[in-house]
Parts: C-alpha cells; structure tokens; sequence
C-alpha cells in the first residue's frame, strides 16, 4: 500500500512539473510581447504568438483583431483596447493596445550641466575622531556604511551636510537616533557621537555629501507635458555607485571645452563648463535608472528637427542605419552616422548596441566617450532612442536605451 501511495506521489509531482514546464514554455514564448503597444488609427500591426494562445480583448470598436499566427491588429478609432493571451484558460500575459496619433518629441542633442541636490547627506566615507580616551569612530562601530543616506536626526529632516552637522553638534554628544535609508529600505540606529578634541565637538567620524555636478547629453524634450530627459541612465555617487535621490536641482545649457579622444581601454570624455546663475532650463523633478527628468522652465530648441519627430516604440526599432544627435563644439548640435547592430533586452538602459559609422565623430572623439550620455538616436526618421554607455575595450560601439523605456519611466 505504502509502494503504490509513493508511486501516486512521485506520479502526480511529475504531472505537475510537466505542466508548470508546458505553461513555463509558453509564457518564455510570449515574454517578447510589448506590455504596451501604440497603434495609429487605420494602420494595422501583427504579433507573432504561439500555437494554441487565444486572445481576448477589451474595447472590441477599437481593434479588429484577425487571423491566429500571425495575429492581426487593426486599429479603428481611438482608445485603449486590452488584450488577454490565454493558454487553455491560464492568462499568460496582459498587453494594452493604444490606438492613437503618435507622440511628437522635439529631440535633443545640446550639451547640459547638471546640479543635483541630493534628499538629506549621502555617506561616502569614515575617518576616525581623536578624543581623550583615544582614537574612536561612532559611525563604524554603529554600522554605517558608505552608501547609507542620512535623513533624519532625532526625527528632523536632513536638509543637507552642513545642517547634518549642526544637528549632531547640538546633541552635546548624548545619544541620537538616525534615520537612514539603505539599499532602498529605511533603517532606524542609535549612535553617540563623540567630542573631537581639535574642536571640542561632537562628531559621528562621517565623510558626507548632498551634491553633485557633471556634463551629459539632452535627449528630448516632450512639448505637450513640458518634460525634458536626459542621460539615459541615473546619476550615481562617484565614490559609492548609490543613486542619488532628489531634493532639487536644475538642468544647464553648457559650453564644451575639450574632447578627450577614447581609445581601447581609455574611455574618451566631454569637459564642459556651464553657470549655474544663467542658462537654467529646468528644474530637476526626478533622478532613475534610465535617465533624469525635469520640469522645463525654457521650450529646448532643435535647429536640425525645429518641428520635432515622431516616438519610435521599441518594436520599430531593427538593426541597420541611425544616426546620434551630439555637440561637440561651438557649432551646436550636429549629426553623425551609426548603425544598430544588435537589439537586446527591452528592459533596463542597455537595450541595443550602436556602433559608429561617422568619420568626423570617429576623428573627433573615437567614438562614443563620456557626456555623450543621453544623446538622441534617430531611425526611420524616428526618434527611437538615446546613448546610455561606451564599450570600454571598443569605443566605436556603445549601448542604447528604447525613448519608450524613458518616458514609461517619466509617467
């Protein structure tokens, strides 16, 4: 009896796995599928699904949807229509279908400067106090690390390193408590700071920072929300890789002052110069992983696209010519050839691989080089996406970031 209630066992977890194997399948086949797909009216797209998939949708005026493999969509008027990919009842993936003009972007390309004033003070070190019991350090012995951000003391709000210190020296070195986040997640510690004998302060033994400046690249600027995005990428801590939360900021035009040529192994770099007192054309609103976004305070201007071009979505995008919309001199915002040789992920800010093809960007810069970061990607007379990071060893190539991931990122 004991045999045959083993062999049902062993016989039904079998069952199960083949089962959770066959839907596994199924649902890798379908992760390719846009979450969120644009259609203009009257124009159609087709999607490519797996045997056996049924659909269903929402909104059944705004789409005609036709055939099986390939499926057909047809768009009639506008709205939102939302599909269901079934497999024998099991929802496998959701997909909106907007039916709708597509959105027009005024590229970018200027160089900018950007001034970033972090929330509360960023750890970027330790350095031991010298006290009358000897040399101590509060900050390691209570576990802080580089990294961590300070946001309260006491229950007050951080406003930035200098206030950070006047809170500590105002507790006279009795016990305080710090809220501190870490890694995304708000920790709570008690520390007691100790009198540096040089001053006759108290001290946590902390290297701070509330914030950073540097050179990048404008990649659009949305006329209809009055959005302007950059960099393709977040802007990080130098010392620490920690991204860097916003309490405000602003967005600069900025001169470049030099190029430094890349080559294998030697990323290049744009140096530019800008004044924080002129030439503001936003206020940062938020800093993410793919990119920095602020709210414009002046319309960015294009004198190669004045009109501006229409969103690429990421399943526009193919292998084969582009073009990068950079500055690199006094002579404002120009266009270079490249080519997209390869589509990756359509996650994340490194969803295709460029490689430069123009012999004046090649002389200038060997490539893709630092600042360059956030330059638009133009294809099929689209803007399609932005310049996120150089191939150290191969400067001629770099990865892009779908405008479509930026701006999912933005609303």
């Amino acid at each position: 009896m004991r045999k045959i209630s083993t062999f049902l066992l062993y016989t039904a977890l079998a069952v199960i796995l083949c089962i959770y194997g066959f839907f596994g399948v199924f649902a890798w086949q379908t992760a390719n599928i846009p979450e969120n797909l644009r259609i203009e009216p009257g124009s159609s797209k087709e999607l490519i699904l797996p045997a056996g998939v049924e659909v269903s949708s929402s909104g059944d005026s705004i789409l005609n949807i036709e055939g099986a493999y390939p499926l057909s969509l047809k768009a009639n008027e506008e709205g939102i229509s939302r599909l269901s990919l079934k497999l024998f009842g099991v929802e496998l993936k959701k997909v909106s279908v907007t039916v709708g003009e597509g959105k027009i972007l005024i590229p970018g390309g200027q160089c900018i400067g950007v001034m970033l004033y972090t929330k509360g003070a960023l750890v970027v070190g330790a350095s031991d106090i010298r006290t009358a019991e000897g040399k101590v350090n509060p900050a390691k012995n209570a576990g802080l690390l580089s990294g961590d951000v300070i946001e309260k003391v006491n229950g007050e709000e951080v406003l930035d390193a200098d206030h950070l210190t006047a809170l500590i020296s105002e507790a006279k070195g009795e016990t305080i408590r710090l809220q501190l986040r870490r890694n995304g997640r708000l920790l709570e510690i008690s520390i007691e700071p100790a009198v540096d004998l040089s001053d006759n302060k108290a001290k946590l033994g902390l290297w701070v920072r509330d914030s950073t400046a540097g050179v990048g690249t404008l990649t659009f600027y949305d006329p209809e929300t009055k959005l302007i995005g950059g960099l393709g990428h977040a802007i990080s801590d130098a010392d620490t890789g920690q991204l860097l939360s916003v309490r405000n900021g602003e967005v600069i035009f900025s001169r470049v002052i030099e190029i430094i040529h890349g080559s294998a192994g030697e990323p290049g770099e744009i140096r530019g110069t800008f004044d924080p007192e002129e030439d503001v054309i936003g206020r940062i609103r938020e800093n993410t992983s793919v990119g920095l976004f602020a709210e414009a305070i002046k319309e960015p201007q294009n004198p190669l696209y004045a009109n501006g071009l229409p969103m690429g979505r990421r399943e526009e995008l193919h292998t084969g010519t582009a073009s990068i919309l950079c500055t690199l001199d006094d002579g404002g915002v120009r266009e270079y050839s490249c080519r997209i040789i390869r589509i990756h992920d359509r996650s994340g800010t490194k969803n295709f691989t460029i490689k430069v093809t123009d012999d004046a960007l090649l002389a200038k810069t060997g490539g893709i080089v630092q600042g360059m970061s956030g330059s638009p990607i133009i294809q099929d007379g689209k803007l399609v996406g932005a310049v996120t990071h150089v191939l150290v060893n191969d400067p001629t190539k770099g990865y892009g970031i779908f405008i479509e991931n930026m701006l999912d990122a933005a609303s």
